[in-house]
């Protein structure tokens, strides 16, 4: 296989299957010898997380194969699963289901301008065009109750759940340093540092937790889980600096940054939930709403590729 050409692609595998297997092992340890307490609920968090992990792994791997159209395929899926999830979450009134319409009309399009390689408009149908045509036509219905909420609600779960996401597969749109894999290994990395800082921080809050912050979001947050957190998201990211084009202090810098952005994701989801009674909808059989195991790299996928795109396309790599 040309993919397994590249030397650098089969040490990202040989790391993504040893993260996996390590993962697994933790998990089925805690299950079966710690059922108790907080290592009890530690056990359950990553056992979650693991099969998440082993799924979306599967998936991309079987995406990449097929090329182009099945990563556009599967990133487009997950984008209307969680924009449904994200609507039902924050309800709508009759007078929007003819607006919803249009909304989930932008995930082909939007994916289909990827699929392209047309940058110019995707980057702008969501924030632009839709952001402007939406609320016109929620406006043409005649429903004005709560209708700036009801606008700000749609606007917001199509920029979170389409527009942010669709970023992650745009990485594999990009040929640096003339490897058109090298996406690829960038998708897999912002994965890993995205996921890390999700369950790391939720991990140490239970572990170390003892300085309490935005009690108002979330009881359990505390200022130990995001420092350990962020240190251990760092250190990953060194450690993985193969699978990017950075040296290794350069792939710590970003890889903090990377997690500082999906924590971000973390509290803006606590504050969502919040507001919304702590409600959350089970798209697949797990104790935790898809929008959960996603939100980090939802908010860190624009930015990371925006980075990537303005350093390392066709320009020397320059960092802070």
């Amino acid at each position: 296989m040309k993919f397994l050409s590249v030397p650098e692609n089969k040490l990202m595998l040989v790391i993504l299957v040893g993260i996996l297997l390590a993962s697994s092992a933790v998990a089925l340890y805690l299950h079966i010898f710690l059922k108790k307490g907080k290592a009890k609920e530690i056990g359950d968090l990553l056992g979650r997380r693991v099969r998440t992990w082993w799924t979306m792994t599967i998936v991309l791997m079987l995406a990449t194969l097929c090329g182009n159209a099945g990563s556009v395929i599967v990133f487009g899926l997950t984008s209307f699963f969680l924009l449904r999830e994200f609507i039902t979450i924050t309800p709508t009134r009759r007078g929007d289901h003819h607006a919803l319409f249009w909304v989930f009309l932008v995930i082909p399009l939007q994916y289909y301008l990827l699929w392209l390689g047309w940058y110019g408009l995707f980057i702008i149908l969501i924030p632009v065009y839709a952001f402007l045509i939406i609320p016109v036509r929620m406006a043409v219905s005649g429903e004005t109750k709560g209708f700036l909420e009801r606008a700000a609600k749609i606007q917001w779960g199509l920029i979170l759940c389409v527009y942010c996401i669709s970023h992650a597969p745009g990485l594999l749109k990009l040929e640096i340093s003339n490897d058109p894999t090298a996406g690829l290994r960038l998708l897999v990395y912002l994965g890993i540092i995205a996921q890390t800082i999700d369950v790391s921080h939720k991990i140490f809050d239970k572990m170390a937790g003892r300085h309490r912050f935005a009690p108002q979001l979330n009881d359990e947050l505390c200022l130990e889980g995001f420092l350990l957190g962020m240190t251990t998201a760092g250190i990953i990211g060194a450690l993985l600096y193969r699978m990017t084009p950075f040296a290794p202090w350069q792939s710590f810098q970003l890889s903090l940054f990377i997690a500082i952005v999906g924590y971000a994701g973390c509290l803006c989801l606590y504050a969502i939930k919040k507001d919304r009674g702590g409600k959350g909808v089970v798209i697949v059989e797990t104790s935790e709403p898809m929008i959960d195991r996603v939100i980090s790299l939802c908010f860190a996928a624009p930015v990371f590729f925006h980075f990537i795109r303005f350093f390392c396309m066709d320009k020397p790599i320059i960092m802070f």
